[in-house]
């Protein structure tokens, strides 16, 4: 029978917390980035933003989102924290979802690091217009 040798490295709490810790923006030397800025970001929103059909009214509507940026640019973790209803919020899931293009991530103490972001994004809903009796 030979001796078997394991050679396990352990992990302090301390540490874990390090990696997992997620940084607000206010306390960043570099704030993540999308490509192009915020307003590319906003515009991506919009453009890919499917508003409801069955609005009845017109109303400006704001649904407010949170994200993390992790260290490698991609968008996880995404939470409705005011929900207007409409299907809104999985609206807002499914945009935030399907961004193709990563972020540039923030940075603390020359590191990248996870960032946690707070979107609001406007919605404009519109009712749909009668139609007008072309007798």
């Amino acid at each position: 029978m030979l001796p078997l040798l394991l050679n396990a490295q352990t992990i302090d709490n301390d540490t874990i917390k390090e990696v997992d810790k997620i940084y607000s923006t206010v306390s960043l030397a570099i704030e993540p980035e999308y490509p192009g800025g915020l307003n590319a970001f906003y515009k991506y929103v919009s453009k890919n933003f499917n508003v409801p059909e069955e609005v009845d009214q017109d109303i400006n509507i704001r649904v407010l989102t949170t994200f993390v940026i992790e260290k490698d640019g991609t968008i996880t973790d995404i939470k409705v924290i005011k929900d207007p209803g409409f299907g809104l919020a999985n609206e807002a899931r499914r945009v935030l979802g399907a961004v193709p293009e990563k972020w540039s991530p923030g940075f603390m103490d020359g590191k990248p690091v996870r960032v946690s972001y707070t979107l609001p994004i406007q919605v404009k809903l519109t009712a749909p217009k009668p139609k007008e009796n072309q007798e």
